[in-house]
């Protein structure tokens, strides 16, 4: 035998359901937001230092065929600087006393990158003797107020910072070059942050963008009398 519910009996429960499919269609989009956010927020937009690529590093940026800043993607979530293998400025200034001009400073002085002395041997006769480009490159960071040297990333054979260009005095970019499957080297750019410690990568998705072979040195290292072969 059926029972029939009381009319406000139903119509407390259409109001509760009404209710609650407020709230859910509320919460939809506020869940929606808290699972993007971290995603924002480890992503990063190349084409900001548009402007870089068109300044600075233009020189570089053109030895690259088909080179546009459209075609990167970003390749990694933000990963942290290394901050091993302190070493001491002075130590560091006195087995290189003319290495001073290959450094690059940040615009306020107070930091400097480090992405070319995994290639220096010893010094002689003014010159100094390369120990070849087969070994890692060693990306270290100098804070001259703490007067402490610390490696912030490396990198293996197929992979190899070519450049480094402050944007400002927390933000600095590697420009670098892999070499991929088919023994081509393709553009990487390596975003740096002071404040957040932090490290990410871009690559181009253009399988036509590709460094022309030895169309790249860099004038800190031919100030210093050195040549880099290409992989």
């Amino acid at each position: 035998m059926s029972r029939t519910l009381p009319t406000q009996t139903i119509i407390r429960f259409s109001k509760w359901k009404i209710h609650t499919m407020k709230k859910r269609n509320y919460l939809y989009p506020v869940i929606l937001l808290l699972y993007i956010a971290p995603l924002s927020a480890n992503a990063q937009s190349i084409n900001t230092y548009q402007s870089t690529f068109s300044g600075p590093l233009k020189n570089w940026a053109q030895t690259f065929t088909h080179f546009n800043l459209t075609h990167f993607k970003q390749v990694s979530k933000r990963y942290p600087f290394e901050n091993i293998n302190s070493v001491k400025v002075k130590s560091k200034a006195t087995f290189f006393p003319g290495y001073k001009s290959a450094l690059c400073t940040s615009p306020n002085g107070q930091y400097v990158i480090d992405i070319y002395s995994y290639l220096l041997l010893e010094k002689k006769n003014g010159k100094f003797t390369s120990t070849g480009s087969d070994v890692e490159q060693n990306i270290t960071l100098g804070n001259i107020p703490e007067r402490s040297w610390k490696r912030i990333d490396y990198f293996g054979y197929a992979q190899r910072a070519q450049k480094v260009c402050w944007i400002n005095n927390d933000t600095f970019i590697l420009a670098a070059a892999r070499l991929n499957k088919v023994n081509r080297n393709i553009p990487v750019i390596i975003i740096g942050h002071i404040k957040t410690q932090s490290l990410t990568t871009f690559e181009t998705t253009n399988p036509d963008c590709y460094q022309k072979p030895g169309s790249y040195t860099s004038p800190k290292l031919i100030a210093l009398h050195i040549q880099v072969k290409d992989h």
